[in-house]
C-alpha cells in the first residue's frame, strides 16, 4: 500500500469505515431489489398443483 503509506492504521480504518458507511445502503438496496425480483420470478415459475 505505497499510496497510503503516509497514513496511520487508525486513519486507514477511519477512511475504510466512512467508505463502507456510504456504500452499504446502496448495496443493501440493490441486494434487496435483486432478492425480491428473484423471489417473484421463482414463485411465478413454480408449477402449482390443482386439487
Amino acid at each position: 500500500m505505497i499510496l497510503y503509506s503516509h497514513l496511520t492504521t487508525e486513519q486507514l480504518t477511519a477512511r475504510r469505515d466512512s467508505y463502507m458507511a456510504a456504500i452499504d445502503p446502496r448495496l443493501l438496496a440493490k441486494a434487496r431489489a435483486l432478492l425480491a425480483s428473484l423471489s417473484a420470478w421463482s414463485s411465478a415459475e413454480t408449477p402449482r398443483s390443482t386439487p
